[in-house]
């Protein structure tokens, strides 16, 4: 009988939204989630599940007049997470539209292409040698990828987790001939490679250009909360171009090309002569 009144003094209760994908904006339809009270009700108000229509829209009717936190239903794929509007007054005067984010969920880089995360596995190892000739250092990929990922305008680029988001920066990957470098005391030509964020014309002396670059802002769209950090970059974030991401201090780097596919356009490096000596010359 106490628990007939209980549900009863609830039957009153409703409230109303719109479930949104926070990158596109667009709704999210057939979208499962839970409502579950956020202070002490009766046990028929405690949790519900919701399901959004064509139209990203839900209701729910017969609930208490107390609050509500809205969650995802869970997936081991994909995490979806609600960065906004997912808190329910006990009397909600209007609407509310739920801002849900689908992010992969383990930390790493990713490309984001036709509604799919593909882990992006395009790492090379990169070395910073002396520029002979010069008190400069130059940094390179020991080698190219055998697939470069493409970043088209209308894909994304996505870094999860703190460290990448906060830590990952890009530069360009700039093809020069014939650059002189040091190797265990020898000079090395290498004829035609990649340094990243400068541009090297032979000498002697040799002349470093620095070349940088960032994401364009208004073409990256942040979200954190909680534990959770992520970045979804336009492939169109930088001009089009061959760059590297890295992080400070780390020895590998991510090669992809933003915009369209560049030319190969290189040479392995030299490798490390045996012993010092005279000039060695690269393959090529």
């Amino acid at each position: 009988m106490l628990l007939w009144f209980a549900l009863m003094a609830c039957s009153e209760g409703r409230f109303e939204g719109r479930v949104v994908d926070g990158l596109t904006g667009e709704p999210l339809a057939d979208f499962a989630l839970m409502a579950k009270a956020t202070e002490a009700t009766s046990m028929g108000c405690t949790a519900f599940s919701i399901r959004t229509d064509a139209e990203g829209k839900f209701s729910a009717t017969g609930r208490c007049a107390v609050p509500y936190a809205l969650t995802p239903v869970k997936s081991d794929v994909v995490d979806v997470w609600f960065a906004s509007g997912d808190a329910i007054a006990a009397d909600p005067a209007a609407p509310v539209e739920v801002q849900a984010w689908k992010t992969p969920t383990a930390p790493g880089v990713y490309r984001f292409s036709a509604g799919e995360f593909e882990p992006m596995r395009t790492v090379s190892d990169l070395k910073a040698r002396d520029l002979s000739g010069s008190t400069e250092k130059v940094k390179f990929p020991a080698k190219l990828p055998d697939i470069i990922v493409l970043l088209p305008a209308e894909d994304r680029l996505v870094l999860v987790g703190k460290d990448n988001v906060e830590g990952l920066a890009p530069a360009p990957l700039i093809a020069s001939p014939n650059v002189v470098i040091r190797e265990r005391g020898a000079d090395v030509t290498q004829k035609n490679w990649f340094y990243l964020g400068v541009r090297v014309t032979p000498g002697p002396p040799p002349a470093v250009e620095r070349v940088g670059a960032r994401f364009d802002p208004a073409k990256v769209k942040s979200i954190s909360r909680g534990d959770r950090t992520v970045a979804f970059i336009q492939g169109d974030a930088l001009p089009p171009g061959r760059y590297g991401l890295s992080k400070a201090g780390d020895n590998r780097i991510y090669v992809l090309d933003f915009g369209v596919a560049q030319a190969t356009g290189g040479e392995a490096p030299a490798p490390e002569p045996a012993d010092a000596g005279g000039p060695v010359e690269g393959p090529g």
